[in-house]
């Protein structure tokens, strides 16, 4: 796992998901202000395929910064997010999620066989699920989501299980530390629908972005780290959004 590090004052870790690395934060990492950056540059697929092995590499190096830091994820990285922070309270000052995996089952056409005629396919079947916005993922980026197909499928398969299995839920309510969300208004893999009831009652104040989809940090990258900003400036409170 290769940690990539920005220095600032307050330490910010940002997680992708299953198949994006680092470059899902490139847009909207540098408005987030304030802060020393750290992004975990590998997809989660290609780590392992079980979320708590990734969990725990996570808090083997964050126990090495000695500071408590703040916990940005996307997707299945917000469900890891919510793991490192159940497992290890006295190192996280807080959660933001956005499209956090774990909030009801979805089918992402995994059981598909991959090789390589087919997973620039996948690919493409995906960033219709993930982005509102036709168009918006790069070829560069299509390239390698489809090289983690390739070459880790049954990790993708593992994760895709545990995001299915493991309940966000009962994360929220054994994480300690302030929880925030930050929702694409048309999310179709982790739809508003099934979160928001649930947040409002855990009283896990959430920020929704409109004409965005599954990963507004990528897709709306100005008003994700708006949203980043103010959260990190106010441990305890973000605002609702209609």
């Amino acid at each position: 796992m290769k940690f990539i590090q920005y220095d600032n004052q307050k330490t910010v870790l940002f997680i992708s998901g299953m198949f994006a690395g680092s470059w899902m934060w490139d847009l909207s990492r540098p408005q987030i202000i304030n802060s020393k950056h750290v992004v975990i540059e590998e997809p989660l697929a290609d780590i392992s395929g079980r979320v708590n092995e990734i969990a725990e590499m996570i808090i083997d190096r964050i126990l090495k910064w000695h500071k408590p830091v703040i916990i940005v994820g996307n997707s299945l990285g917000g469900l890891v997010a919510l793991e490192v922070a159940r497992r290890s309270p006295n190192i996280i000052e807080q959660v933001l999620i956005s499209g956090s995996a774990g909030f009801g089952e979805v089918s992402l056409g995994l059981n598909m066989r991959v090789n390589g005629r087919n997973a620039e396919a996948i690919t493409d079947h995906l960033a219709d699920l993930i982005f509102y916005k036709k168009g918006v993922l790069t070829q560069k980026h299509k390239l390698s989501m489809a090289s983690t197909f390739r070459e880790n499928f049954r990790n993708l398969v593992g994760l895709t299980r545990d995001s299915n299995t493991i309940s966000g839920e009962q994360l929220l309510k054994d994480v300690q530390c302030p929880v925030k969300a930050i929702w694409g208004r048309e999310d179709k893999i982790t739809p508003l629908w099934q979160v928001e009831t649930l947040f409002s009652k855990l009283n896990i104040p959430i920020s929704i972005i409109d004409n965005c989809g599954h990963s507004p940090m990528y897709e709306n990258p100005n008003d994700f780290a708006e949203w980043v900003n103010y959260a990190i400036d106010r441990p305890q409170y973000i605002d609702q959004v209609a």
